[in-house]
């Protein structure tokens, strides 16, 4: 068996490699919320949330946008030519 190295893990048939992978538990307890009362609970119906319409004015902005610049392309390049 080759000397081990400092620094690194022991091989994995020792003892030691097994006492240490052995985690002590859960850290943390998962609460499941009832369907019923999600509405009450959840994160999504906070006080600062956008409205959905505010969605639908992004993305259209953003597609309105995207159309103007590659209309501005295609033109520089067209009268560049």
């Amino acid at each position: 068996m080759p000397a081990p190295v400092p620094g690194l893990s022991p091989p994995l048939g020792s003892a030691s490699s097994h006492a240490a992978s052995a985690s002590p538990g859960p850290a943390e307890t998962v609460v499941r919320v009832d369907p019923d009362q999600a509405d009450q609970v959840s994160l999504a119906h906070g006080r600062w949330e956008a409205p959905a319409w505010a969605f639908y004015v992004t993305a259209g902005v953003a597609v309105v946008g995207g159309v103007a610049w590659l209309a501005a392309s295609l033109r520089t390049r067209r009268s560049g030519s």
